[in-house]
């Protein structure tokens, strides 16, 4: 099974990681990652390719079975992810290997933020589908319990896939309650006409684009960019200036990596609520949509998510050319303190 955090900060997929000493919890033998007997679960280092080359198989192998629509892991990438996070500071990735397997046959990331929502931990689990149904799964979601007591967070989040039912049988058993869900959607550069995305702007709804409750600041959006760029990312980011004022009304961001430079991933589309109603969001995507063809000739798709209820950004992405990939439910579990 696998249950997991939806992306909720970047276009990469992968676990975060906050580097510890390096060799902590570390056993190598012949370039292969073993479990290091009485402690099932090892910190990944973002600089043990063999331990996130580990990280990546798994997911992989998860992948195949349980979302083949998703885009196959690169280690390098997770490696960026592992070290840098979205904005410098990157949650947690453990590999999960029992006492009696050889290799390691699960994979646990947290994210437990440190700037907002200081009562959280966001949680994904990854079992191998060749080791499914033994009792995996649940050791590895009591660790995720544990730790989330152990730093004093109430609330714990995992997603599934809307319609894999043993994934949400299998946290509805731990007493997590549906909470929210997001849907994955794509756009097949080939398939749009610019023409007619460009006339789209007459038939777009009015209404609000919805803002994640985070804290940001300057030097957040500066942690941002560096380590958007330590990932090894390229990002592009479109403003929409007033022409009078000089305020900045609205941004679209998107970023591509060049170890998948056909795939781009869509970050934040906002707009200011003094200057909403104006379609603003439409324009700044369509601007980048302009901006990435003479940049990125390469690009084939781009991936968008949006909480599933947001009629407006759905309708914006519709008419835009994004075509629905899968729904996606969180699952929120409240703990007694």
């Amino acid at each position: 099974m696998s249950a997991g955090c939806l992306p909720r900060r970047h276009c990469n997929t992968g676990c975060q990681v906050r580097p510890k000493r390096r060799g902590e919890n570390r056993v190598r033998d012949g370039g292969r990652v073993r479990h290091p007997g009485l402690v099932p679960f090892v910190r990944v280092q973002p600089d043990d390719m063999a331990q996130v080359t580990a990280v990546a198989n798994i997911e992989e192998a998860a992948r195949q079975v349980d979302d083949p629509d998703d885009f196959p892991p690169i280690p390098e990438m997770l490696a960026g992810d592992l070290r840098y996070g979205w904005d410098l500071e990157p949650g947690e990735c453990y590999l999960y290997a029992p006492g009696n397997a050889a290799e390691p046959v699960g994979v646990l990331a947290l994210d437990l933020p440190t700037r907002d929502n200081l009562h959280l931990v966001w949680a994904q689990i990854v079992v191998h589908p060749d080791h499914r149904r033994r009792g995996h799964g649940s050791a590895i979601m009591n660790e995720a319990l544990r730790r989330a007591r152990e730093a004093g967070r109430n609330t714990i989040w995992v997603g599934t896939a809307e319609d894999d039912q043993g994934a949400r049988k299998f946290v509805e058993g731990f007493g997590f309650s549906y909470a929210s869900h997001d849907a994955r959607r794509r756009q097949v550069l080939a398939d749009v006409d610019q023409t007619e995305v460009t006339a789209a702007i007459n038939d777009a709804p009015m209404g609000e684009l919805t803002y994640e409750d985070e804290k940001f600041d300057v030097q957040r959006l500066r942690d941002f960019e560096t380590a958007l760029v330590g990932r090894g990312e390229r990002g592009y980011r479109v403003i929409a200036r007033h022409h009078h004022t000089g305020e900045v009304g609205g941004h679209t961001v998107v970023a591509t990596h060049p170890l998948r430079p056909e795939i781009a991933g869509q970050g934040d589309t906002a707009v200011a609520r003094q200057h909403r109603g104006h379609r603003l969001g439409l324009l700044l995507k369509i601007d980048m949509m302009r901006w990435l063809a003479e940049a990125e000739p390469q690009l084939k798709i781009i991936q968008t998510w949006n909480n599933a209820d947001n009629t407006y950004m759905v309708n914006v992405n519709e008419a835009l050319g994004y075509r629905l990939s899968r729904i996606f439910s969180m699952y929120e579990l409240r703990l007694e303190q």
